[in-house]
This record gives structure tokens, C-alpha cells and sequence, in this order.
């Protein structure tokens, strides 16, 4: 009796085990078969219906953001599951919950500190798009020729990158500070600055003086332009800016996904907690700092309150 009940048990068992193998594996295969369609449905452009001029491009292993025709953020891919994308923002994974009827597209994300290293609003909405009309291929814009102009618009030009620097700088220095107002300051100095440089070359000291010229770097540096500020940077170093050659290098290089050079840019961890972000050098990153006429990290960081030097080390394989 208790043999047969014995084998009664085991014949169970061992077809209860089967039937959950076989359902797991089922279960498995149509998460698998979800996340490859969600990764095959979401390739391609995202035009964002709430804010003019932004789309966004998922192409295999990176999600770009591009405002105004011009790239402006990229982000690692890691992978997908089923309503999520996972994204490698500041060395964290950052889930962004996507949502698909048709041809919209909407998104979230949970992760705040991260998400807003993507520039990115929390439940935006987007449309497919049929066709894109650029590439929006990471390279510089062109440069006009320096062409020699008269001292009527050297000085129309001086005049207009005053006003525009004084007003980029007023804005930021307010105790209440308007992050709209600058978002729109800065996009309407980077389409001026742009269409000037394509037509009469560089904003370089030697033609505008030092002045004019650092307005003209302050402007990339605050653009979020690709293009623009891979332009700036060799004309940057021509003109003798080194500092402020280091301080584009470093932004341009944390927007395409990579690390920075001289420790120019500083953030806030998940948690809250400032420090450098990631170093390509940091044994030599001093020694780098000095070429280029930068003080030591240690006087630098005590310039924004912080007493020690830390450099996050922000990688999503760790």
C-alpha cells in the first residue's frame, strides 16, 4: 500500500514539475518575443507632442535625444523588458516605462536625478515618425570663412554678444531661478550664434576681442549643441582659450556617453551627494588641469562648498 502510494506521489510530482518546466518555458519565450518586438517597434524617430522642436532616436544600443535638428544627449541602451527600457544614465540603471497604442508613444521615469541628466519630462508623449530628414550624425557644424568685416559690424556684433552674455548671466544669478526662461535663453543664443559663426567664421578674440569672445564660449557652453560645440573647441585652442577649451571638452564629452578630462563638471549622485563626475585620467588629471591653466581639483571643488575631491564612477556593468 505505501509502495503504491509511494509511486502514486512521484508520478505526480514528476508530472507536475514537467508541466511547470514546459509553462515556464512558454512563459519565458513570450516575455522574450515581448521585449524583441518592443526593441523592433520602438527603432526609429519619437517627435515629442508637449515640446517643439525635441525627438527622440532609438537605434540598437543608444537612445538620442535631439532639440532643434541638433543632437543633444545620448544614452546607453541595456537592455529591454517587456514595458521598460533600461538605460545606463550617471552609472545608474534607469527604468523608462514606455507605453505604446499605435503610432504614440509615452514615457516615464521614476529614477529623478537620473531622468533629468536625459533632459527628459516625466510622462511625455510622442508621435512616430514616418521619415527624418537628417541623420543627426555626432559631427560639427561647418564654420564660415573668417571673412573681414568693417568696424561698423565688428562693433554691431560686439554689441549684440554683450547684450545676449549680460542676459544669459542675469537670468542664472536670480534667487528664484526661472529654468524655463533660461532653457529659452539659451536655444535663442545658440540659433544666434550658429547662423552667425556658419556665415562669418569664429567669434575669436583677434577680430571681436576677449570679451566678445568668451561671450561666444559661454554661449556653446550653456547650447547642449553638439555640433556647435565640437566646432568651438579647435577654435577655442587656436584663439588661446585653453580653460575654456577644457570646460567644453568635458561637457561634450559626458553628453556623447563618454568620461571627462580635466574634472570641470561636477553632479549629484541618485542620492543626492555632489562630486565629480566620471574621470577618463584621475592619476594625471591635475597634471592635465595645469597644461590648460586650471587650478588642482582639490581648489576647485572648495570653490562649490565641497571639502574632499570624489569622482563618482558611474558604470552600469559594475
Amino acid at each position: 500500500m505505501k509502495l503504491g502510494f509511494c509511486l502514486f506521489m512521484s508520478l505526480w510530482l514528476l508530472f507536475s514539475y514537467s508541466n511547470f518546466q514546459e509553462t515556464s518555458i512558454v512563459e519565458s519565450e513570450f516575455l522574450l518575443e515581448k521585449q524583441i518586438n518592443l526593441k523592433e517597434i520602438l527603432n526609429g524617430y519619437w517627435k515629442a507632442e508637449e515640446e517643439e522642436n525635441l525627438i527622440i532616436g532609438f537605434q540598437d544600443t543608444k537612445l538620442s535625444v535631439i532639440r532643434d535638428g541638433n543632437l543633444q544627449q545620448i544614452a546607453s541602451i541595456e537592455g529591454y523588458k517587456t514595458d521598460e527600457v533600461l538605460l545606463c544614465i550617471r552609472g545608474n540603471i534607469v527604468n523608462l516605462a514606455v507605453r505604446i497604442e499605435g503610432e504614440k508613444l509615452q514615457i516615464s521615469c521614476s529614477q529623478t536625478v537620473p531622468c533629468k541628466g536625459l533632459k527628459l519630462g516625466d510622462n511625455s508623449r510622442f508621435q512616430k515618425m514616418d521619415e527624418v530628414s537628417q541623420s543627426f550624425k555626432t559631427q560639427a557644424i561647418v564654420l564660415g570663412t573668417d571673412v573681414k568685416l568693417s568696424k561698423k559690424q565688428i562693433v554691431k556684433i560686439q554689441t549684440e554678444m554683450k547684450y545676449r552674455g549680460n542676459l544669459e548671466q542675469k537670468v542664472r544669478k536670480k534667487k528664484q531661478v526661472d529654468f524655463k526662461k533660461i532653457k529659452q535663453i539659451d536655444r535663442d543664443n545658440t540659433n544666434y550664434l550658429i547662423k552667425l559663426v556658419e556665415k562669418i567664421g569664429w567669434i575669436d578674440s583677434k577680430r571681436f576681442g576677449k570679451r566678445t569672445s568668451i561671450e561666444a564660449f559661454l554661449i556653446v557652453q550653456h547650447s547642449g549643441n553638439v555640433g556647435l560645440m565640437m566646432a568651438a573647441l579647435p577654435k577655442l585652442k587656436e584663439d588661446g582659450q585653453l580653460n575654456s577649451y577644457a570646460l567644453v571638452y568635458d561637457r561634450l564629452q559626458l553628453m556623447i556617453g563618454k568620461k571627462q578630462l580635466y574634472g570641470s563638471q561636477l553632479s549629484t549622485s541618485s542620492e543626492g551627494e555632489a562630486g565629480l563626475m566620471p574621470l577618463e585620467d584621475p592619476e594625471n588629471v591635475d597634471k592635465l588641469r595645469k597644461e590648460v591653466g586650471l587650478e588642482p581639483l582639490a581648489q576647485y571643488i572648495k570653490n562649490f562648498g565641497l571639502k574632499e575631491v570624489k569622482v563618482f564612477d558611474w558604470n552600469c556593468d559594475k
